[in-house]
């Protein structure tokens, strides 16, 4: 994979949203616990068929976090060059070590930046991917966001966003156990269309789909474990006194594919 610095054009940006940096630092380590590996697949088969993304292509993952999607999508190419940033630096710590224990050397690069202000020159990526990390961006300034992933676009790339809608892993656990949570607004299919025609994308794909999961009390007790968050006594003995085990919840997941125009 050649390196990303031919494709840079300012310096990295360090600062903005510091809340959202925090909590993620905090999680970092219990992170992949609440990750279904089903999912990624999922995803990863609709990234593949509806983003048309082709073997050879630069790809950028917004939010990429641990780099779950990012390195599925390695696995399935043999030369994809995939770019990922994120406000956690402990996330793309994670990430960077899960990348060096891939099967291919130098998987991801991974920068911390800011969704507003990208460190690429303009029209380098074939491929745009927000994977479920708009709703972390503040409502007024999505559309920002939107379109500083259209300038790193090149002619008629693909811009794709993945989001969870009225139900997700964090409301559930607040539902539940009342933590504080960084406070995420709900999006909805119309929300990210009506975005993408705003930063003049051409509609490509737009998927709405409900799924059940099994979250189970032992992934809820990493999660609190590493989140700070105790309850009486053992964490685990006490949440297994609160939930069955599994608990079922339904999860609302969007998908808004555009090309831009």
């Amino acid at each position: 994979m050649v390196g990303a610095h031919r494709i840079m054009r300012r310096p990295i940006s360090r600062t903005s949203a510091v809340k959202q940096a925090s909590h993620f630092n905090k999680v970092a380590a219990g992170y992949d616990h609440l990750i279904d590996k089903r999912q990624v697949e999922i995803d990863t088969l609709l990234l593949r068929s509806c983003a048309n993304i082709q073997d050879g292509d630069w790809v950028l993952d917004m939010g990429t976090g641990t780099g779950k999607i990012a390195l599925s999508l390695i696995e399935e190419f043999a030369n994809l060059h995939v770019v990922g940033v994120d406000l956690s630096r402990n996330m793309l710590t994670i990430a960077r070590s899960k990348s060096k224990k891939a099967k291919k050397r130098l998987a991801i690069e991974c920068y911390i930046t800011n969704f507003l202000k990208l460190p690429f020159r303009d029209c380098v990526f074939d491929t745009v991917i927000v994977t479920y990390a708009l709703h972390h961006v503040p409502k007024a300034l999505r559309l920002n966001a939107l379109f500083e992933g259209r300038r790193v676009l090149r002619s008629k790339g693909n811009l794709a966003i993945f989001e969870v809608g009225k139900k997700h892993y964090e409301e559930a656990l607040k539902a539940y156990f009342r933590s504080d949570t960084v406070a995420q607004s709900r999006l909805s299919i119309q929300h990210l269309e009506s975005l993408m025609a705003e930063a003049h994308f051409a509609l490509r794909y737009s998927v709405d789909r409900k799924e059940f999961h099994e979250l189970s009390v032992q992934h809820i007790a990493e999660y609190l474990k590493v989140q700070g968050i105790t309850t009486k006594g053992d964490v685990y003995s006490s949440l297994k006194n609160e939930l069955s085990d599994p608990q079922r919840i339904t999860i609302e997941r969007l998908l808004a594919v555009g090309a831009k125009t």
